[in-house]
């Protein structure tokens, strides 16, 4: 979970194997339990997408995941190196999915997460997010102050123009009425 450290979240991992997760995160008093999935297979059709299996194995039959146990399933697709992170809730009672990375937008059950691609907010605490999302901010507000002063400056040069124009013109006159 390297791309979930560069996003500023804590990562770490329980000690042990009797976890429903993989990793906990932390952002701020934010903490979540994470199931990681991944698929590194070649899609075999266009169409197929990448197959996630989206449950745990228990005495040979699939279980799914329930919001007591994980709070989001974060699926990596090796061929796009992308993330989805998926909250549990969202895929119902679904024991697998599939994700199709490549952009196409098909009507079949993995259509529905590419909204969850590279949803590292999902994982970080809202006030956090919220004033760090404020200080990003403050250069655009910057740049709309330059645009209005080059604006003005604009303004205030056409108007030069105009009164030397203006000038020119009302000396032009005077000349001609002198002779």
């Amino acid at each position: 979970m390297y791309r979930a450290a560069s996003e500023g979240i804590g990562v770490a991992r329980p000690y042990g194997d009797s976890y429903p997760y993989d990793v906990l995160v932390q952002h701020g008093r934010r903490l979540s339990r994470i199931q990681v999935k991944s698929c590194f297979s070649l899609e075999k059709r266009r169409y197929t997408g990448f197959p996630i299996i989206v449950a745990s194995h228990w005495r040979g039959k699939q279980v799914g995941y329930t919001i007591e146990e994980v709070d989001f399933i974060a699926a990596y697709i090796a061929r796009y190196d992308a993330w989805y992170l998926i909250p549990i809730e969202s895929l119902g009672k679904l024991k697998n999915i599939r994700l199709y990375p490549t952009g196409r937008k098909l009507k079949r059950p993995g259509g529905f997460y590419e909204k969850f691609r590279e949803a590292w907010h999902l994982l970080k605490d809202e006030e956090i997010a919220k004033s760090e999302s404020q200080a990003h901010d403050i250069p655009e507000s910057h740049e709309a102050a330059q645009e209005k002063n080059r604006n003005a400056l604009v303004r205030t040069r056409s108007r030069q123009e105009r009164e030397r124009h203006e000038f020119t013109r009302v000396d032009t006159s005077q000349k001609d009425d002198g002779l």
